[in-house]
């Protein structure tokens, strides 16, 4: 049901029109008019031949009616849903990741001399919820892993965060992750074997761990932290989004340009993306035509030789007329009963049916029927021969 904002029921405006062409329904903002329409019974009917633009009606169905003043619908595209994202959360957790990516968390290594105390406090100044690494799978061993080569010097090993300094044996992470998954080198851990405790875990450049003691400085370190949220969450297809630095939303228009003349490239969020649309009619006002295209034959690069404006510019009624005038193609609507000359008189070829109206049907088409040579689509000119094809051809006689 539409309802105005006055609470009496009415029908809105939404975007359809045919105003360009009688019966060539088209979106404003270039959807397709196809497959999905709901038009009332009998709709769209020109009653009067003024009605050329949509409506939604109050049981939802559509109907064409004339430009009068009526309440209307409007659409846009939601914006980002963090598109103020520095204000609203901490910096901290939009800093880029810069290391390894895996299951929604960040690792990244960092040089550096320190014991695990320090290492553990160093990772809070690459971001506030950043601890050292935990491990619960082969496959985040091998993300802290990746993240430690990038970074550590070739032979050293890299602080991870596990200890058993509360209960020697009892290992666990200091993020409260579950000790679940082991990965230790062999015959370790050893708590030093005699010699000093050693209750702190470090990866070595195998992939292995080993447990280091409580003294050591280490020269690497591998933090952990919570993924970087994707701005690529806006629900828009149109957009390539990003999450910049300092913890705002790039949305960056995509390029749908696939390099073709003869396309409209456009993107449409209820399509689900790029789409590439045939160059509007060259009937149709509207864009420039690149000069190159080749949908109608040679017809556009002649229009725009003699009227360079139309591929450069915009495709405007000079062009359109051009279609006729140059091409010698009676394909627009409108153009019908502008043959170039009378049918009577010798001249340049005519375009088929260009004398429908009045005359109908065509005497044109009829003399091109029995001979090509009058008629635009193989070249020629319209002769004497022409004319005298009139009377046998559609009974018309010249004076």
């Amino acid at each position: 049901m539409a309802w105005s904002t006055s609470g009496v029921c009415a029908d809105y405006w939404i975007g359809g029109s045919d105003a360009a062409t009688e019966g060539w329904w088209q979106w404003s903002d270039g959807a397709d008019f196809a497959p999905f329409t709901a038009w009332g019974s009998g709709e769209p009917n020109n009653s009067g031949g003024v009605e050329h633009y949509a409506v939604l009606g109050q049981n939802g169905s559509w109907n064409d009616v004339p430009s009068i003043l009526l309440p209307y619908v409007c659409e846009r595209v939601l914006p980002p849903p963090c598109s103020d994202c520095a204000a609203k959360l901490p910096v901290a957790q939009y800093k880029p990741c810069e290391g390894v990516l895996w299951g929604g968390r960040c690792y990244k290594a960092f040089a550096g001399s320190t014991t695990q105390d320090q290492a553990e406090a160093a990772c809070k100044g690459w971001a506030g919820d950043a601890q050292l690494a935990s491990i619960a799978s082969v496959e985040e061993n091998q993300a802290v892993l990746e993240a430690s080569r990038a970074t550590c010097p070739a032979a050293a090993g890299a602080w991870i965060g596990a200890s058993d300094a509360a209960k020697e044996g009892t290992w666990v992470w200091f993020d409260g992750t579950p000790f679940t998954y082991e990965h230790w080198d062999s015959g370790q851990p050893d708590n030093g074997a005699g010699g000093a405790a050693q209750n702190h875990a470090e990866i070595r450049p195998t992939g292995l761990w080993n447990d280091k003691e409580n003294t050591f400085v280490g020269s690497c370190r591998v933090c952990e932290r919570a993924a970087p949220p994707s701005c690529d969450a806006d629900g828009n297809p149109c957009t390539v989004d990003a999450c910049t630095a300092t913890g705002s939303c790039a949305s960056i228009p995509k390029d749908c340009a696939d390099g073709y003349n003869c396309t409209i490239d456009t993107c449409s969020a209820k399509q689900g993306g790029c789409a590439h649309s045939t160059l509007h009619d060259r009937c149709t006002a509207g864009d420039p035509i690149d000069a190159g295209c080749t949908a109608w034959g040679g017809c556009v690069a002649s229009i725009c030789k003699q009227f360079p404006s139309c591929c450069s510019a915009s495709w405007n009624a000079t062009c359109i007329d051009a279609v006729l005038s140059v091409c010698k193609v009676l394909a627009c609507p409108g153009t019908s009963g502008k043959c170039g000359h009378s049918l009577c008189a010798t001249g340049s070829m005519l375009a088929v049916g260009c004398d429908s109206p009045p005359n109908s049907p065509s005497c044109a088409t009829a003399v091109c029927g029995q001979k090509s040579s009058c008629c635009s689509y193989l070249g020629g000119s319209w002769k004497q021969e022409c004319i005298d094809l009139l009377g046998s051809a559609c009974g018309k006689t010249c004076p």
